[in-house]
């Protein structure tokens, strides 16, 4: 690469790198304050359910200052209520982001815009995350640098870096939980090594996999899409690599433990509060559809449906582009390469998409659960054009188009007071079409309003 075309790539490098920081933080408080971030503010404050329905729900009128009370911290109540009211009304939601939100919000306040600003200094976080695991698993700056912009640049990821929830955060552990698999395995092959140095790498991993599950409890997509990757890396044997990996994996999983034994003793109020991801049924043609337009969403998010004829294009030529990059991957990267990737990907696709295709349910219509997929996703697409597409002029106007759609997405939707990712509260700003079936609702209205 000559001098011209290296300052080049750095200047266009730069500029997405910015722009990603700059619609991760702008009109952060345009967007409607919706129903799972009122339950953020809810269990920060450590108010159970219980506490604000008795209280709300009387049969009078309530004012917006009534309701807000519940929103906000207040000095009688501790870190110790937050986790409470967790394990009691939403066992399924680990308190480690709550427990940060809380500290976040004693220092900078409980305003709404707050809540979001701290996703979004998170969601940065994860450029380098996602440039140490790059150089860990390609072991190229330059795959590193563009892995950074695509995930800059991507409206799902500019999306969930302004929500009020544990996503941004969960993101960034993800990349970090990878990252220290990769490098732990890496040192446990080299003979050269230091034991000690090997020993410090697993715990780094058992302990970053202890903070995904105190996260997320979907770290367990993770969980187990890794250890099919590590028997696939070490050829089904038992080796010093799989001994060592299944050690990390069991203190991890000790060092959860206590809320696993909460999430055992509460688990009625989680099967109560989740069933209707498991009893409502859909079609498997409208699930072939939402996995499609997920997927697409990654890259390129204008927030249509598919009443938008245009959106079939879309999601087809974003479906085409991924599997040729997997195509792409298998072909010319090393199996521990191809198999990290592939596996992340088709892991908890399978665990989320087949239990509804074949029993019923819509656990696989909610984006955010695949995460871990599209971060794998970013990964290969990233070495597709660094290997591939931009050799090409063709290639390379197509990384353009993708890049540049990927910033128009994000550039729309920061215009938007709504988005897709609000679920049930999407239509909460059409006031004629609410609908206050539900307090929960009832309550994101009314802090919008």
């Amino acid at each position: 690469m000559n001098k011209k075309r290296r300052l080049l790539t750095v200047i266009l490098l730069a500029l997405i790198l910015g722009l990603g920081i700059f619609f991760r933080f702008y009109n952060i408080d345009k967007k409607i304050f919706w129903h799972d971030e009122i339950y953020t503010q809810l269990h920060v404050a450590g108010y159970r359910s219980q506490e604000w329905k008795q209280a709300l729900f009387t049969g009078k009128i309530i004012s917006i200052q009534d309701m807000h009370k519940y929103l906000h911290l207040d000095p009688q109540r501790g870190l110790s209520d937050t986790i409470l009211t967790l394990a009691t009304n939403d066992p399924h939601h680990p308190p480690l982001y709550y427990m940060i939100a809380r500290y976040w919000a004693m220092a900078f306040g409980d305003s709404t815009t707050t809540y979001r600003l701290l996703s979004a200094f998170l969601s940065v976080l994860a450029f380098p995350a996602i440039y140490w695991l790059s150089l860990e698993l390609f072991g190229s700056p330059i795959i590193g640098w563009i892995s950074v912009a695509v995930i800059a640049s991507s409206p799902f990821a500019v999306l969930y870096a302004q929500e009020a929830r544990e996503y941004a955060l969960w993101t960034v552990i993800i990349l970090l939980l990878n990252w220290s698999l990769l490098r732990a395995m890496r040192l446990t092959r080299d003979t050269g090594c230091l034991k000690q140095k090997k020993v410090v790498s697993w715990g780094i991993y058992s302990i970053l996999t202890a903070l995904s599950l105190y996260t997320s409890m979907s770290t367990s997509l993770i969980m187990a899409s890794q250890a099919l990757y590590v028997f696939i890396a070490e050829k089904l044997r038992l080796t010093k690599t799989v001994i060592a990996y299944l050690i990390s994996a069991t203190i991890s999983l000790i060092l959860f433990l206590p809320w696993i034994l909460v999430f055992r003793a509460n688990f009625e109020t989680f099967s109560n509060s989740t069933a209707w991801s498991r009893t409502t049924i859909v079609s498997p043609a409208v699930l072939f559809q939402s996995l499609g337009l997920n997927l697409s969403r990654a890259f390129i998010d204008f927030g249509w449906e598919y009443e938008q004829p245009l959106t079939y294009i879309i999601v087809f030529a974003v479906i085409a582009l991924l599997f040729y990059s997997f195509y792409w991957l298998c072909r010319t990267s090393p199996l521990r390469v191809s198999a990290f990737i592939l596996t992340a990907i088709l892991v908890p696709i399978a665990m989320l998409f087949f239990p509804d295709l074949l029993l019923g349910g819509v656990r696989s219509l909610s984006a955010r659960y695949f995460t871990p997929v599209f971060l794998a996703i970013y990964l290969s697409l990233s070495y597709l054009i660094a290997t591939r597409l931009l050799s090409s002029k063709f290639g390379s106007v197509i990384v353009a188009i993708l890049i540049s759609l990927s910033l128009i997405s994000c550039a729309v939707n920061s215009q938007l007071d709504t988005s897709w990712t609000k679920v049930i509260s999407y239509s909460l700003p059409d006031r004629k079409s609410t609908r206050l079936n539900s307090s929960h609702t009832v309550i994101s209205y009314a802090v919008f309003c």
